[in-house]
């Protein structure tokens, strides 16, 4: 699948999420390492939801760097973040506390 596929899927999924935000304003900036889509997007809090874009965002909060899998399973609750970074499928830089606060937000209610 190609990143811009794999971004639409993950960008809908998480534009439909029912979510509670952090009253601080975040970006986390995801790094998806797949040889066939590979690609650099953010996910930031804006106001009562999130953006979500293709770009690289330098003034991140936290950034991630995962297969597309492991995002996707991470946002969907299929696995726990402590779970996929205690395993080295997913590494953090900067504060882990926004990417927990988004883990789990697309998983069905």
């Amino acid at each position: 699948m190609t990143f811009e596929k794999k971004f639409s899927q993950i960008k809908a999924k998480l534009e439909a999420a029912d979510i509670e935000l952090p009253d601080v304003p975040f970006a986390i900036q995801v790094n998806m390492t797949d040889d066939d889509c590979a690609g650099t997007f953010y996910i930031a809090s804006r106001g009562n939801g999130l953006e979500v874009e293709p770009y690289d965002y330098h003034d991140y909060t936290a950034d991630i760097t995962a297969t597309a899998n492991t995002v996707v399973r991470v946002l969907d609750g299929r696995t726990s973040f402590d779970s996929a970074v205690n395993s080295g499928k997913l590494t953090v830089v900067g504060n882990e506390n926004f990417v927990k606060s988004i883990a789990g937000i697309c998983a069905k209610k």
